[in-house]
């Protein structure tokens, strides 16, 4: 099973660099007056300012006293504010949050992960089973897709979810494909190969696996006696 940090996933850095900071989280002139037009005092546009600056590195909304420290002190010092003087928990749990969250997204044309995003995520993660094996691209490309819809990315555990699902989904309509192809009688020597007999609990596959020992002409006329034996 993949984790985050296996995927394309959006993640904050716990560890930024000052040109970081300074190429990524310094607010334009234009998105401070917006901050002013959109709070009334100076904390709520401290937290506007570090919602929005996130959000558009990560293309979710994360709460903010999860946001590293460095990122958020960084937008408060220009306010002439340390990190610590800031109640980024209470900001959270606010109405003001939810409405800079709306706001941000009619600003930035970005739809929030609704039903219908669910929907795409669901044919995105099963096109992509389809061609690819690895959970983890699959993720990939439903992030994508996600993006390039212009809708908010929902938390990993959602993607990973719908991921395994729908390549499970796939799977087993490769399976049935298969099994149809082949007909019961194929199928049924297929699962004869995989049962283990009593005396040596070993099963013709395993013994179909096994190395061929020495390149020599009699090692390999022995192997293939032995294999032709246990088919016949």
């Amino acid at each position: 099973m993949p984790g985050i940090h296996d995927t394309a996933y959006p993640r904050l850095k716990s560890s930024v660099s000052a040109q970081e900071l300074a190429a990524v989280y310094t607010p334009t002139a234009e998105e401070v007056t917006l901050a002013h037009q959109v709070a009334k005092d100076t904390r709520n546009r401290i937290c506007f300012l570090v919602l929005l600056k996130t959000f558009e590195r990560l293309g979710y909304f994360e709460l903010l006293h999860k946001i590293p420290p460095p990122i958020a002190e960084h937008i408060a010092l220009l306010y002439g504010v340390h990190h610590g003087a800031l109640e980024w928990e209470a900001y959270d749990g606010s109405g003001t949050r939810r409405r800079h969250v709306a706001f941000i997204r009619d600003r930035l044309c970005v739809k929030p992960f609704d039903d219908a995003s669910r929907k795409l995520l669901a044919a995105s993660v099963r096109q992509a089973a389809r061609v690819k094996e690895d959970t983890a691209d699959i993720i990939n490309v439903a992030i994508e897709e996600l993006i390039r819809q212009r809708y908010e990315l929902p938390g990993f555990t959602t993607l990973l979810v719908e991921s395994q699902r729908g390549k499970a989904e796939v799977n087993r309509h490769f399976y049935s494909g298969v099994c149809r192809a082949l007909g019961a009688q194929r199928c049924g020597k297929i699962d004869e190969m995989l049962e283990a007999d009593q005396p040596n609990r070993r099963s013709l596959w395993q013994n179909l696996k096994l190395a061929a020992g020495a390149p020599t002409l009699r090692g390999l006329l022995t192997y293939n006696a032995a294999v032709i034996s246990k088919i016949t």
